[in-house]
């Protein structure tokens, strides 16, 4: 029998059939659009919950959207919505899924990124005006950069 910690790890380490991405996309409005999509190569029972907390001088705003769809080779869309977030607010997203009623490991995603715990000199790529955040994507294939998931 395994334990719950091993099949989280086990859960995350195995490929999945499903390709999930949760985005969010700071715009110069001060909103934040949050967007979530599912593409998959063979047609999956998929159900998903997205909680979304936001936190600024106002208080705390928290929101929950599930629901249920079968994955296709056609990328599906089902949440689409912007965010208004204060000037020194913060925003954060976590997706609980599963595929064919199997559970997978949640995705989250928080605006603004978190900084580094240690000081690295910042760098902005030629052409890109100081302070432009680019949209942070997530995505369920294990190839993929995972380290921002801790």
């Amino acid at each position: 029998m395994l334990s719950a910690a091993l099949a989280t790890w086990i859960l995350a380490a195995a490929p999945s059939p499903v390709d999930a991405q949760l985005e969010l996309t700071p715009d110069d409005s001060g909103s934040v659009s949050l967007r979530l999509c599912f593409t998959s190569q063979q047609p999956h029972q998929l159900r998903y919950q997205l909680e979304v907390t936001s936190t600024g001088t106002a208080g705390t705003n928290r929101s929950r959207q599930a629901g249920e769809l079968v994955s296709g080779s056609n990328r599906q869309c089902p949440l689409s919505n912007r965010v208004s977030v204060s000037e020194n607010g913060q925003l954060e997203a976590v997706l609980n899924w599963s595929i064919d009623g199997q559970p997978q490991a949640p995705i989250q995603r928080s605006y603004p990124t978190m900084a580094p715990a240690s000081p690295l000199p910042q760098s902005t790529p030629p052409g890109t005006p100081p302070g432009q955040t680019e949209a942070q994507v997530a995505s369920a294939r294990p190839m993929d950069d995972r380290s921002d998931l801790q």
